[in-house]
């Protein structure tokens, strides 16, 4: 599955002592997308909490175990956030062919997706085929086009 292939990219890139900047880029990304979740990006993969509202910083891991979230009870817009983001973050020089990815999105995250991934300076060729307008109301409006404009008959 996908998601595994997620993980195991997280574990072989995680230094438990001083995390790369790609994997601080990556816990930034997706802080943008879940601020109501404490998220932590570990050696053994990424955490989901729910937020303490009454702590200040950081809480104790061992408080915080008891507010995990269990990543198979995220929604599926949530997964695919997630491992489209590791894949841009956490990959070396990636082409990505994406079709429909508004499906199980919010259109604030349809809107905020193809940049982020553009912005991980990981993605030489991004290539996206949807039905929704707001998959590029963003920097990349001007680039969109319909695909029979792009297609020559013969």
């Amino acid at each position: 599955m996908c998601f595994d292939f997620y993980m195991e990219e997280v574990e072989k890139l995680t230094n438990p002592k001083n995390k790369s900047k790609r994997i601080v880029k990556f816990e930034k990304r997706l802080k943008e997308y879940f601020p109501d979740k404490d998220i932590v990006v570990t050696p053994a993969g990424i955490r989901f909490y729910t937020k303490e509202k009454k702590s200040k910083k950081v809480v104790a891991m061992q408080k915080m175990a008891s507010n995990e979230i269990n990543l198979n009870e995220i929604s599926s817009g949530e997964k695919k956030i997630i491992f489209l983001l590791a894949v841009a973050y956490l990959m070396d020089d990636i082409t990505v062919l994406i079709d429909e990815p508004e499906l199980s999105l919010s259109l604030k995250w349809q809107q905020m997706l193809l940049p982020d991934i553009m912005r991980s300076g990981n993605c030489g060729l991004l290539i996206t085929v949807t039905h929704s307008p707001f998959i590029f109301e963003n920097e990349f409006d001007m680039d969109a086009k319909e695909i029979r404009m792009c297609m020559t008959l013969g």
